[in-house]
């Protein structure tokens, strides 16, 4: 019973930090994207929860139980309903100004060949 009892704590913390790590990555593109836009305290607390809610799905896509290729997919389509969710929330300046962004550091990461 004591095994148990000293695994249970062992474990909630763990959860407790990934839900952190989750938590703080979405703050952070919150907070520049807040710095780059302009945003109002509602937008941000907006895109935040958008954030928070995007990357628990992705979490839960990469920690099923199935081809590494099927995840990937998942995660994928998991990301590019971003800017649709992101579109309900930011003027059409602010959309732009994000894409343009977004795609200028694509480009950076996977510049064309």
């Amino acid at each position: 019973m004591k095994n148990i009892l000293i695994l249970l704590l062992s474990i909630v913390p763990l959860s407790s930090m990934a839900q952190t790590n989750q938590e703080k990555s979405s703050k952070y593109l919150a907070e520049r994207l807040r710095d780059s836009l302009t945003l109002t305290e509602k937008e941000y607390q907006e895109l935040f929860k958008i954030n928070l809610i995007l990357e628990e799905q992705k979490k839960n896509a990469r920690s099923m139980n199935e081809d590494i290729l099927i995840k990937t997919k998942k995660v994928q389509k998991i990301e590019n309903s971003r800017d649709s969710l992101y579109a309900i929330i930011l003027n059409q300046k602010q959309l732009e100004t994000y894409k343009l962004r977004k795609n200028s550091l694509l480009n950076v990461i996977m510049p064309n060949k």
